[in-house]
């Protein structure tokens, strides 16, 4: 049986870090997108310290800029899809804003 008050849609980020998955439910795109780029700008030190590396010192300002050199540097993935279906939200963990992160 579905919790009737999950509401829909949910935007669900999926995080496949090289510390485990991480699924969470968050109630706007934004939201999902400034929870990312907090958890990249807190996990930094992992970019700077590769050897190869060509980013900043410092993490960009620019949420966007500062999730794709995340993840490009880091190869981690992460997916975030609007989702409606009241069944599949009620197995995800629901984001606690505002939040410094995913960890």
């Amino acid at each position: 049986m579905t919790d009737p008050h999950i509401r829909t849609p949910q935007w669900v980020l999926r995080l496949d870090s090289g510390r485990g998955d991480t699924e969470l439910a968050f109630p706007a795109q934004g939201d999902a997108l400034s929870a990312l780029a907090a958890e990249a700008r807190a996990d930094w030190s992992r970019v700077t310290g590769l050897r190869d590396s060509q980013a900043p010192a410092e993490p960009p300002a620019d949420d966007a800029e500062a999730i794709a050199v995340y993840f490009t540097a880091t190869r981690e993935t992460y997916s975030l899809t609007e989702e409606h279906d009241p069944a599949i939200l009620a197995g995800i963990e629901a984001a606690i804003l505002p939040r410094e992160g995913i960890a």
